[in-house]
């Protein structure tokens, strides 16, 4: 019986070290990425936007989420670098527009 709860103890801490090991790893990542931004860099933010860096200071980023629309973010907000082929429907192009989408309140109401 002690050797069934020595062994459950030992894999529960190997579990704690893993998961440790593994957020550090991250965070190195993720610290590195925003140290390397530069203006033009397609990336996406922690909330899921997608956009092109137009400015980096030291502690904010510039984004250009659609044509001539500019959002200042905190630098620590970038979560990735994307390509071209990453972004949601062309989301993050140049020139790109989002689909226009018309929503019908009086028929939701009608169904509701």
């Amino acid at each position: 019986m002690g050797a069934a709860i020595s062994i459950v103890f030992l894999a529960c801490a190997a579990a704690l070290v893993w998961m440790a090991m593994r957020g550090q790893r991250e965070m190195r990542r993720r610290a590195a990425l925003q140290a390397e931004l530069h203006a033009g860099d397609e990336v996406m933010t922690t909330s899921g936007i997608y956009g092109s860096v137009r400015e980096v200071t030291d502690d904010h980023v510039w984004l250009e989420v659609a044509p001539d629309t500019v959002v200042k973010l905190a630098r620590r907000a970038v979560a990735a670098r994307v390509s071209g082929g990453d972004a949601p429907d062309g989301a993050g192009a140049p020139g790109a527009r989002p689909t226009d989408v018309v929503v019908d309140h009086d028929a939701d109401a009608a169904e509701g």
